[in-house]
């Protein structure tokens, strides 16, 4: 039917991309994050970050479409970390 996505092109190799890319994305903004004079909780939230993608990383079953689906969702979870770690001085 045409459909287009990451998922079915990169097939096998789905999660080694999404660690791939995760990794580059969690050094970046702590990159971009750090080089500000920012507070330890700032710092700590980084973390949890990272756990929240180490999470899904660690559970991902990719035969369960409902599981990538939650998975897929839950990134505005992360996304909401990072905020907060950006708007805490």
């Amino acid at each position: 039917i045409g459909v287009k996505s990451s998922a079915i092109a990169l097939g096998s190799n789905t999660k080694l991309f999404l660690k791939i890319s995760y990794t580059m994305t969690i050094i970046f903004l702590s990159v971009s994050i750090l080089s500000d004079n920012v507070s330890f909780l700032s710092v700590l939230i980084i973390f949890l970050a990272i756990c929240h993608f180490t999470w899904q990383i660690l559970t991902l079953d990719m035969n369960n479409p409902y599981d990538c689906l939650n998975k897929f969702n839950s990134n505005r979870n992360f996304g909401f970390i990072i905020a907060i770690a950006i708007v805490i001085p």
